[in-house]
């Protein structure tokens, strides 16, 4: 089981979780996720299996509008 602030989740919960904020192939990692009123997006280019460079953003939401 794992906690999420007041409320406990499955593993199946989690997962399905983690799948919406992280994506990974060969080249590339993205993660994204929330930061108080900042949506914080993390790139991380992969050069033979290992981080080359990463670029992190934060914007918030009222910008995509």
């Amino acid at each position: 089981m794992f906690i999420r602030e007041t409320e406990l989740l499955t593993l199946d919960e989690q997962v399905d979780g983690i799948d919406r904020l992280f994506r990974e192939n060969d080249y590339v990692s993205e993660a994204r996720g929330q930061d108080g009123a900042e949506i914080v997006t993390s790139v991380t280019l992969i050069e033979n299996g290992k981080a080359w460079r990463q670029i992190v953003n934060r914007v918030k939401p009222d910008k995509f509008a």
